[in-house]
């Protein structure tokens, strides 16, 4: 019986023996009102599965006893620090004459630098993982532990498609001198990390630098448990959904009211949902047209709506409203380069428009024939559920992130020893 003792116990050793990952963000990832937010939640629900997830994430207000309970089921601990707007006003102020772009400036205090630099010491974490350029200020001069990042999009990129629109001329001064920072910032960061993601071709070929080409594709998914099919009373024809405090957002919904909308009959009704909605777009009066910010959750306006409109024009990234309605069996009528990172079939999974009669043309074949959108409804609805679910999309960071310590990690050994199994969950609210 002496061989079942000997591997009992080194089957439990294997199981306490859990790598230890410090996971920064820099917004709290709850609730699910921004794609960031989105993406980093459903990354810790994977990761959490095959190692122990320390979060640091910083907000503008404590969270609700309900958004920490959201989170802190996945997290071995968590810790969020608030900065307000003044605070980060001022820091962003103070690095203008600097190098760091203000992106990156409004979420860092060297106050959070001497919180995180303990936390390092208290957790001794086996690999870190920085959701967005955002936070990689926090751990930049960090060489003795192996380093993730997911860049997420390429901010340069988002940038300097902004730079190509109409702007005011203080603002126009301001996105310049962030595209250039931006840039070299990311050049410098494909230098600095272990293991490398980013959510679209598209995004990785703007990043500059000659090892930006390494950079692994890591895409969205989405939660068909949230996401899916409904029989409810459709009350609008289209649907533009966002936060509506992001430019590309902005934008689109402009475009969407009124060089879309405005060319269809009277009678075709429009919603607009999502948090942040701008007062210049509040004064875009229109026929049947309903903005509307506060909902229950977000698939209500997708359950109201027959058809998802997406005429993003400075879009990077991926954009999720796009696989949320596919999972709800909605088409989708967008912009090429909206449908970019996500590569639906044109035609079939999806409709694709670049001029304002190109997208009445498509809407009004969808709403006047029957069979047509339901083809078009069933293609997106088998594409997204067969190519977009968290668990395999998330793959490449699970594999990277859980794979054997770093030769160089200080300690690695001991690192994981059987002390790890008494570190408690310390659930930080600061």
């Amino acid at each position: 019986m002496q061989w079942l003792k000997r591997w009992c116990n080194a089957s439990w050793k294997i199981e306490v023996m859990r790598k230890q990952l410090l996971f920064l963000t820099s917004r709290f990832p709850f609730p699910l009102n921004k794609g960031a937010k989105l993406r980093a939640l459903y990354q810790i629900k994977e990761l959490r599965r095959w190692m122990d997830v320390h979060l640091v994430s910083i907000s503008e207000k404590q969270p609700t006893p309900e958004e920490w309970n959201a989170v802190n089921t996945h997290c071995k601990s968590m810790h969020n620090y608030v900065i307000g707007k003044p605070q980060r006003y001022a820091q962003t102020l103070t690095d203008l004459l600097g190098s760091r772009p203000p992106s990156v400036s409004y979420f860092y205090r060297p106050w959070v630098q001497k919180k995180i630099d303990r936390l390092l010491a208290e957790i001794e974490p086996d690999i870190i993982h920085c959701h967005l350029i955002r936070m990689v200020e926090y751990v930049k001069n960090i060489e003795h532990i192996p380093r993730s990042i997911d860049f997420m999009d390429c901010f340069s990129l988002g940038a300097k498609k902004e730079l190509s629109q109409s702007l005011p001329p203080l603002r126009k001064q301001i996105v310049k001198m962030e595209y250039r920072r931006l840039g070299r910032y990311e050049k410098k960061c494909t230098s600095l990390f272990d293991h490398q993601f980013i959510i679209s071709a598209t995004d990785r070929s703007a990043l500059p630098g000659a090892k930006a080409s390494k950079v692994e594709i890591l895409a969205n998914g989405v939660d068909r448990s949230a996401f899916y099919p409904g029989n409810r009373t459709k009350k609008f024809d289209l649907l533009f959904s966002g936060h509506m405090g992001y430019v590309p957002n902005i934008a689109a919904a402009k475009y969407a009211i009124t060089k879309i909308h405005a060319l269809l009959k009277p009678s075709v009704s429009m919603l607009v949902a999502g948090i942040g909605i701008t007062e210049d777009i509040k004064q875009l009066k229109q026929t049947n047209l309903v903005l509307q910010e506060e909902f229950t959750h977000i698939r209500e306006a997708f359950w109201q709506s027959r058809i998802l409109l997406a005429p993003m024009t400075i879009s990077i990234g991926l954009q999720n409203k796009i696989l949320q309605a596919m999972a709800m069996r909605m088409p989708v009528v967008c912009s090429p380069q909206a449908n970019k990172a996500i590569q639906a079939p044109v035609g079939s999974a999806v409709l694709v428009a670049d001029r304002p009669d190109e997208y009445v043309k498509a809407i009004e074949r969808l709403l006047m024939d029957a069979t047509f959108f339901e083809s078009i409804a069933d293609a997106g609805y088998q594409f997204v559920t067969e190519n977009f679910v968290w668990e395999e999309v998330n793959r490449p960071l699970v594999r990277a992130l859980a794979s054997p310590l770093h030769p160089n990690k200080k300690n690695a050994s001991s690192g994981l020893g059987l002390g790890q199994e008494n570190h408690k969950k310390n659930t930080i609210h600061e």
